[in-house]
């Protein structure tokens, strides 16, 4: 059981980012248990923001196919990664396009949601999206904290789309060794392996080094930049908190 009120606490911290990777420290150490285990070669990603996860996941894997609607933050993304492509539209009008590419790609291939949080749209995407999802891989549901968070401004949320997607029958379940091996997610049930649960008896995670973990990414064109000194700073704790989170985790799964 994860820790709703923490888990609260850092949906209100990353809600006032304005660049940057928009993911908490916990949640980024359990995608890069993820990578080590799953070896994906694609993530697909719904939802580019400021660029910082696609730029995160651009490190670790072969192709990053990132999608959002919104034109104005894929334009101010300077210097992507080659390996990161980008498309313009809603995850539900850009899913032939984005099939087509991943067709042409070896996989493993893993998706992350992460757009328009509202119930339908969500539901939508887990339609579409799990579909290009390989067999032990993984379809990250993002943001399901929202269902207890009282200023929800979305029509439903993502963890009302799971409950409904779960309730239709499908090849997915919530790896909840995965959830619950830290204490605060913001992807309660988002955690959903494909088939049979992987069987990785010695569940080892590497500690990517700190350089790799958080690299400066240009800034948005929405709202005021930090100062470069404020900046690095707050990237440094995150980097620490997070090398912290994925070596309790690592302790966690090998144990269990």
């Amino acid at each position: 059981m994860i820790d709703h009120e923490g888990s609260l606490a850092e949906l209100i911290e990353i809600c006032k980012l304005t660049s940057g990777m928009i993911k908490t420290p916990a949640d980024l150490a359990r995608y890069q248990w993820i990578i080590d285990t799953v070896k994906p070669k694609v993530v697909v990603e719904c939802g580019f923001a400021f660029g910082g996860s696609a730029r995160w996941f651009a490190e670790r894997v072969d192709r990053v196919i990132s999608i959002d609607s919104n034109a104005e933050y894929l334009a101010a993304a300077a210097d992507l990664p080659e390996n990161v492509t980008t498309l313009c539209g809603t995850s539900i009008e850009v899913f032939d396009t984005v099939a087509q590419h991943v067709a042409d790609l070896p996989g493993p291939v893993m998706v992350t949601l992460d757009s328009d949080h509202g119930r339908p749209t969500v539901l939508a995407e887990m339609r579409l999206y799990g579909q290009l999802v390989t067999p032990n891989s993984y379809m990250v549901v993002e943001d399901g904290i929202f269902h207890y968070y009282a200023l929800n401004w979305y029509e439903g949320d993502p963890l009302q789309a799971i409950q409904q997607f779960l309730r239709e029958g499908s090849d997915f379940h919530p790896d909840m060794r995965l959830e619950n091996a830290l204490p605060t997610t913001q992807n309660p049930l988002g955690w959903l392996v494909r088939g049979a649960a992987p069987a990785f008896p010695e569940m080892a995670l590497s500690v990517v080094p700190a350089a790799a973990q958080a690299a400066p990414v240009p800034a948005a064109s929405q709202g005021p930049s930090e100062p470069p000194a404020r900046e690095n700073e707050r990237l440094r704790r995150i980097v620490a908190k997070q090398l912290l989170l994925i070596e309790e985790l690592q302790e966690r799964l090998a144990a269990s």
